[in-house]
């Protein structure tokens, strides 16, 4: 890597004008792991890539919209596929799919150093190395009553990292079923740019909108800061039934026929639904307790 680097990102939502970056300024110690063969040092000129404020960038469409019915003004739903942004929001998907027994910060952490490829943990010496060099990392993120990580890897077993905060010993495995599974394969994907990105954790990543700052040590930290500077100024609301609105938010939602859009419903198996809410919403407790304990961990639950 160069003497001396700079990242700018940008990310942006439909319908405001844009005026974060993230800015990334890399000294000269490399990342010590790479997900890829080590290839001879090469001197990299400094690289700025910039989207300026205001910038038009490609959004997908989220929302379906009645062509029939839809008016000039009408307000739909664009997600951005600003590469940064959008690999922040796919291994932000990952980390929270994997199982709670895993560190998700220390999987995020051994996924921007690269140490999840087959060819760093049949190497003892350097996955020692990179393990060492991850609990730095850990360091860099906690606060500074909160640190003293210490990592290790032991062959045939995976890495190990623990800390002891207030009397209180806490341990993080990253074990053989994780490093050999489909979600480390997919993570490891997104290395070699995730390098570029979060080079070091000392001095961070920068979120930069306006005049607000945000430290970023990684995907998961970029997009939901990101998201959270697009909800600013939005309120959000959830109701249990529509008797719970006010009157206008009722007819702003349901009741308005330019704005609404209403929907065929049709159940095919309609044995299997009955049978289903039966066993949620029954009088006997125990279907209710096979089911939820048979669909806990795969449920795409929104709360």
């Amino acid at each position: 890597m160069g003497a001396r680097g700079q990242f700018v990102a940008m990310g942006l939502f439909a319908g405001m004008a844009a005026t974060q970056a993230l800015t990334q300024t890399a000294t000269s110690t490399p990342v010590p792991v790479q997900a890829t063969p080590v290839q001879a040092p090469v001197v990299q000129q400094p690289q700025t890539y910039t989207v300026p404020a205001g910038t038009k960038v490609l959004l997908s469409l989220k929302s379906a919209i009645n062509t029939k019915t839809a008016q000039h003004g009408d307000g739909v739903y664009l997600v951005s596929s600003f590469p940064v942004v959008e690999n922040a929001r796919v291994i932000r998907n990952i980390l929270r799919g994997l199982h709670s027994r895993y560190n998700r910060q220390v999987v995020e952490q051994a996924a921007i150093v690269g140490v999840l490829h087959p060819s760093v943990t049949s190497d003892p010496a350097s996955a020692t190395q990179a393990a060492q060099y991850i609990a730095r990392r850990l360091d860099a993120l906690s606060e500074e009553t909160e640190r003293g990580w210490q990592g290790q890897f032991t062959e045939g077993v995976g890495f190990q990292f623990e800390r002891t905060v207030r009397g209180v010993k806490e341990v993080a495995a990253l074990d053989q079923a994780l490093l050999g599974s489909a979600d480390a394969r997919r993570l490891d994907e997104y290395a070699p740019s995730l390098q570029q990105t979060y080079p070091r954790p000392t001095p961070p990543s920068m979120l930069r909108r306006k005049d607000e700052e945000t430290a970023i040590h990684g995907p998961v930290g970029l997009f939901e800061a990101v998201m959270a500077a697009g909800r600013k100024g939005i309120a959000l609301q959830r109701y249990k039934g529509l008797g719970e609105m006010n009157p206008q938010q009722l007819w702003e939602t349901t009741l308005d026929t330019n704005a609404r859009t209403m929907l065929q419903v049709n159940v095919k198996e309609i044995d299997e639904a009955n049978t289903i809410f039966d066993e949620l919403m029954g009088d006997k407790v125990e279907p209710r307790r096979v089911f939820i304990e048979a669909n806990a961990l795969v449920a795409s639950v929104d709360v």
